[in-house]
């Protein structure tokens, strides 16, 4: 698995269900490619990133966010003052949803580029319990999370603080992320074992990664009739599907698709 990708290894051959590690590589290559086609095909991406947005002012107290679902907004300039956040959506300021940023107070004025937005958005899972195995290997695989893990965005020890992301070896108070066969995986010290910690991470919505998988899962049955529409069997004529992807993978896809942009 690597960034971007909608779906695992593992999940896609469970759903095939393939036991053999023969077609490994070839499933691999047809998961990356069919998350890209995915995320360019509803014009957005799953994974939490940052992005600054400069927009036309509409003389409103609302904004549509160009992405989301939001998770943070790190700063909002309009006419190149900066509008702090309401401490408690009452107080001038601005406050946010998934999808939408209002102002108290304030006014998005009629102008041209004359908005700054900077926010960070992404499905992300925010301080999932989880904990260091007390005995070797301390490790935690990211199967082992509620939601399909896409990408890590920082862990902390339950009683507080942080720990930090390294490349190596971890040393007390850090962990890195590695594949084990085949299945990303968070390694930490031997002298953090047993401690309860908090992961936060991107995940891609379950619905998304199965309409990943089935796209998959057809590319990978079809490669042996490739160009067919039909085939005659014993007298029998049986016809294939020859779509981008079936309709009930359309449906579910349907439903993120970004359409019309927003700037």
């Amino acid at each position: 698995m690597i960034a971007g990708d909608l779906t695992t290894l593992a999940n896609a051959k469970s759903w095939l269900a393939v036991s053999t590690t023969n077609d490994d590589a070839l499933l691999s290559r047809l998961i990356t490619a069919s998350s890209q086609y995915i995320q360019s095909w509803l014009n957005r991406t799953f994974a939490v990133a940052s992005q600054t947005e400069v927009r036309n002012g509409t003389g409103t107290q609302t904004m549509m966010f160009g992405d989301y679902p939001v998770v943070s907004v790190q700063s909002v300039v309009v006419n190149g003052t900066n509008v702090p956040a309401s401490s408690d959506g009452i107080s001038a300021g601005y406050v946010f949803d998934a999808k939408t940023i209002y102002l108290i107070g304030y006014v998005f004025p009629m102008g041209m580029q004359n908005v700054k937005i900077t926010y960070t958005h992404g499905y992300q899972r925010t301080a999932e319990a989880s904990s260091i195995p007390s005995a070797p290997v301390y490790a935690v695989p990211v199967s082992s999370l509620q939601f399909p893990w896409a990408s890590d965005v920082g862990i902390a020890f339950a009683a507080g603080g942080s720990l930090a992301k390294v490349s190596g070896t971890p040393s007390a108070s850090q962990y890195s992320i590695s594949q084990v066969s085949g299945d990303w995986t968070y390694t930490f010290a031997a002298a953090d074992a047993g401690k309860a910690i908090a992961i936060t991470y991107a995940y891609t919505p379950q619905e998304i990664e199965q309409a990943c998988i089935e796209i998959v899962s057809l590319r990978y049955r079809e490669r042996s009739r490739i160009g067919e529409n039909s085939k005659s069997i014993g007298g029998e004529t049986v016809s294939y599907t020859v779509k981008d992807f079936p309709d009930s993978v359309k449906t579910i896809l349907n439903n993120y698709r970004r359409v019309i942009s927003v700037y």
